[in-house]
């Protein structure tokens, strides 16, 4: 049976000298590189390995040795293989350079890491290579996502621990809730906040196959919540907003007519700007109304054209200004302190595990969101049934939309006062 040998092309150069390992299949022959090399004066064409030169010995000569004597017993080794395989297989020239390929040059094995691919999945988000049911990814999701990110690298940081696609199991769930609860001291809902960004890129790590689940954590995982208090502007708060003479505050005037848009069509802040003539229709009786698609849902809301936002529109010209949500949330406590909108607020809440009560002054609690709550809130006390407020809300259930209504038990009281009356 043929076996292998080692030859030099350029016996005579001057330069070192690629070493290639040949084997011979009848009369032809496959000649494959070994990535050695050695000048043609250290060569032993008889021995065909790096000979002893007494005046000036070879440095590698052993190591390069020992690396021909593995690369002949590998090609040796393989023709055996092949010659004795049941079925019989043909040994060929392919095949040998397939495994020489395979063995002198083998692939470079890519070892992603969790937080790398966290990275460019955040990055295939921002890009729009990955979408979210054929949807371009929103810019507070992307935002959201980055918060997630910067979580788990401080909490990697504090444990001085790398966290592998391994160590992701229910132990770690429970050691990250620890530090969120008892180092961090967050709040239920914002620990809640990050258990869910966790459990977004637990998911992609599951579909791109780099993680198995064995502890059923997805499934069984629970999110933590609490019913937060959020504050809402009843109607003679807002009367006030409207009421202030903001004539040398342009800004503040911007931002209070972009508020007004939230106060009276219920939309999300997202959504102002879809506040439009193109958007704007009337049914069969001539009632004006807002019909849009939600940038968040994708579904349909509808609200009643107001007064104040058809002379809102028409003060910009059908063109709203475009204001950061940043700077509005900024803006909006000026304008409350402004309009003195200053009544105590009691908050309860969870805080490394025990309760925690606050008291604040309304105006430090007032965001974009308010707005909605504010809409939503204000219809209900003037008796519209929630499955008619929600057409402009946009709520899919009745229970999600509850979560809305910030009345208080004193503002329960007078509702049924008035409705007995």
């Amino acid at each position: 049976m043929a076996n292998a040998f080692f030859r030099l092309r350029k016996v005579k150069a001057k330069t070192p000298q690629i070493i290639y390992v040949g084997f011979r299949f009848g009369k032809d022959q496959l000649i494959y590189p070994t990535g050695l090399k050695i000048l043609p004066d250290y060569w032993s064409f008889k021995n065909t390995r790096v000979k002893h030169v007494l005046s000036n010995p070879h440095p590698n000569r052993d190591l390069i040795n020992s690396k021909l004597d593995k690369i002949e017993n590998f090609v040796n080794y393989t023709a055996q293989r092949f010659s004795l395989a049941e079925p019989p297989t043909e040994f060929t020239k392919n095949i040998l350079k397939s495994e020489l390929d395979n063995y002198l040059n083998p692939p470079k094995i890519v070892t992603i890491t969790f937080f790398d691919f966290i990275q460019t999945f955040m990055d295939d988000c921002k890009s729009g290579k990955k979408l979210n049911e054929g949807m371009r990814m929103a810019e507070r999701t992307i935002k959201n996502y980055g918060t997630g990110f910067s979580g788990l690298k401080e909490y990697e940081a504090y444990t001085g621990e790398t966290i592998t696609f391994e160590s992701l199991n229910r132990k770690f769930w429970h050691e990250y809730v620890h530090y969120l609860t008892m180092v961090k001291k967050y709040k239920i809902n914002t620990i809640g906040s990050y258990q869910k960004y966790l459990i977004v890129f637990l998911r992609e790590c599951k579909k791109a196959k780099l993680w198995s689940d064995q502890d059923n954590l997805l499934d069984e995982a629970k999110i933590l919540t609490e019913n937060p208090i959020d504050v809402y502007l009843n109607k003679n708060e807002i009367a006030k907003i409207e009421q202030l003479d903001l004539s040398d505050n342009s800004r503040l005037d911007k931002v209070r007519d972009l508020f007004l848009i939230g106060l009276n069509t219920g939309f999300r802040v997202s959504d102002w700007y879809q506040v439009s003539l193109e958007n704007i229709k009337k049914t069969g009786k001539e009632n004006a109304y807002i019909e849009i698609t939600q940038t968040k849902t994708k579904t349909t809301a509808t609200t009643p054209l107001r007064p104040i936002v058809r002379d809102i529109l028409s003060k910009y010209n059908n063109e709203l200004p475009i204001i950061s949500e940043q700077k509005i949330n900024a803006y909006l406590k000026e304008l409350c302190i402004k309009a003195g909108i200053n009544e105590k607020v009691k908050t309860t809440s969870t805080i490394e595990g025990g309760q925690q009560i606050e008291f604040f002054e309304k105006w430090e609690q007032v965001t974009t969101h308010t707005a909605r709550r504010s809409f939503a809130t204000n219809m209900f006390r003037d008796g519209v049934a929630p499955t008619i407020i929600m057409k402009a809300t946009g709520h899919g259930t009745e229970k999600n939309f509850r979560k809305y209504l910030k009345l208080d038990n004193s503002e329960f009281m007078d509702m049924l006062a008035e409705h007995e009356n």
